[in-house]
């Protein structure tokens, strides 16, 4: 049985999601799940082929509401088969949490997994997902690219993963070094800390052959030198905000 949330808008958890190891880590309102998931462009996909051999398939993907969009060429991986039980996995290293003994070092990440069956779309609602995934990676990018042709959406699978109660967690650590008093008044000798991991976009690259000037949302993405900076303090944002404040700053820094 799933356990009814105190919170309205939260994932209701069940023995598939629910946290047993570190428990204050565990993420079930929507906002956070979704901000993890909207900050990520690839996903972890895991399956089992048509032989029952487990694989993992990185993909890109995109989100709109509670449904997550995969997509992939019909000849390769999990796309082979159609609709299929899939378990998703996107994940970030936030920080390297370097404690006094290797015992107690740790990262600082944001994580989110969802179980489900993963429903392969067609016609209108294929199309739709599909620009819904190119947004993600470049927002505003699947009004500016040409429409694909039928030879290329008739060669590509899209499914559709519905994020449902019981079947999604999110998983957060955003914090200190947690050395044990022993350590800490024991070993000076001994530096611990945190090592902040950040992802940076670079200035665009135009092609040789384009003529084209980068388009607006293209070089929105690049990350302002002065911003390099703070997206180092979204491990401190955490700290003072709760999972919530991070996991925003880090959208917003995408």
């Amino acid at each position: 049985k799933f356990e009814s949330s105190f919170q309205a808008m939260a994932y209701a958890k069940g023995p598939v999601t629910r946290i047993i190891r570190e428990k204050d880590r565990a993420q079930y309102d929507h906002e956070v799940v979704h901000c993890i998931l909207d900050a990520g462009l690839v996903a972890h996909v895991a399956y089992l082929d048509a032989t029952g051999r487990l694989r993992v398939s990185p993909m890109v993907y995109g989100r709109e509401g509670s449904t997550v969009y995969i997509h992939g060429h019909v000849g390769c991986g999990a796309m082979k088969q159609g609709t299929l039980d899939v378990c998703v996995s996107v994940a970030f290293d936030d920080g390297i949490v370097l404690a006094r003994s290797a015992f107690n070092s740790s990262m600082n990440y944001r994580s989110v997994i969802a179980h489900g069956k993963a429903e392969e779309l067609q016609g209108e609602a294929k199309s739709r997902a599909l620009d819904v995934i190119t947004n993600n990676v470049c927002p505003g990018r699947a009004q500016q690219a040409r429409p694909m042709t039928e030879p290329e959406l008739t060669t590509t699978r899209v499914l559709a993963l519905p994020l449902q109660d019981g079947l999604v967690s999110g998983k957060i650590r955003a914090a200190g070094v947690g050395d044990d008093e022993p350590d800490t008044t024991g070993r000076p000798d001994i530096w611990a800390g945190i090592i902040p991991i950040t992802r940076v976009y670079g200035a665009p690259i135009t092609e040789g052959d384009c003529k084209v000037a980068v388009p607006a949302n293209v070089a929105a993405l690049q990350t302002p030198s002065g911003d390099r900076a703070k997206m180092g303090a979204v491990f401190g944002v955490g700290i003072v905000l709760g999972a919530l404040g991070a996991c925003l700053i880090a959208k917003q820094l995408k």
